[in-house]
């Protein structure tokens, strides 16, 4: 939920306690039928500054609710198929730091690579924005309110490699891929897992997937991930 710093024309908020806001929101509303009297009580709990600009939150919520995710709304999505601020934990043992770069490096041109020590192990542990269940597949959900000069795809990518957000999304797709293999009567990832969606509040664009940037990472690679983190072959391999 970071926000950036720049120069662009936005009446919404930057900082930590506006992400946190609509965050919230858009953890407790219904997507086919959001509750938009609930944002003003929410913005004054919050401890946001100044009265809350509500024409322009509708209008950017709205068009995200309305984004394109490769064939699907959130607008479209029932309740009882989404799983909201899903916590996960996972153990690893002797992670392979040049081999997680090495990877990394293959998947977002622009990774910054992590600072390379001993190898590492313990646990893996964090909270899923949202994971989708639409025809069969699990989509993976993360809002950004990060404020940028622009939301085309090269200035997402810049945005994606600057805050490492691509092992972010690997580590997600991991959490979930072994949620799946737990619990998903008959797994095949190829035909249930679903991509990572990065929805950039500040730039979708109701009917499009502008503002988002898209992570799809196939069986074969999670196998490759698992091995530098440490970890067992899922059940299904």
């Amino acid at each position: 939920m970071e926000s950036d710093s720049s120069g662009i024309c936005d009446p919404l908020p930057a900082g930590t306690a506006f992400g946190i806001f609509v965050h919230e929101w858009l953890e407790t509303i219904d997507f086919t039928d959001p509750d938009w009297s609930c944002l003003e009580p929410l913005w004054l709990r919050r401890g946001l500054s100044g009265p809350i600009p509500e024409a322009a939150l509708r209008t950017r919520l709205a068009a995200t609710l309305a984004a394109d995710l490769g064939g699907f709304t959130l607008q479209e999505v029932p309740r009882h198929a989404t799983f909201r601020e899903h916590p996960f934990l996972f153990a690893v043992d002797a992670i392979d730091l040049d081999a997680l770069n090495a990877l990394l490096s293959r998947l977002d041109p622009g990774w910054r690579p992590l600072p390379t020590r001993d190898a590492l192990r313990g646990y893996v542990t964090g909270v899923i924005d949202l994971i989708v269940h639409h025809k069969d597949r699990y989509s993976i959900i993360d809002y950004k309110t990060n404020r940028l000069a622009r939301y085309d795809a090269q200035t997402l990518a810049q945005a994606v490699a600057h805050h490492r957000y691509t092992l972010q999304a690997l580590l997600y797709t991991v959490a979930v891929d072994r949620l799946l293999a737990r619990f998903q009567p008959g797994y095949d990832p190829h035909r249930h897992l679903g991509p990572v969606h990065y929805l950039f509040i500040r730039g979708t664009v109701a009917g499009t997937s502008h503002g988002i940037h898209t992570f799809a990472f196939p069986p074969p690679l999670l196998d490759e991930a698992r091995r530098i983190l440490g970890m067992a072959a899922a059940a299904y391999r």
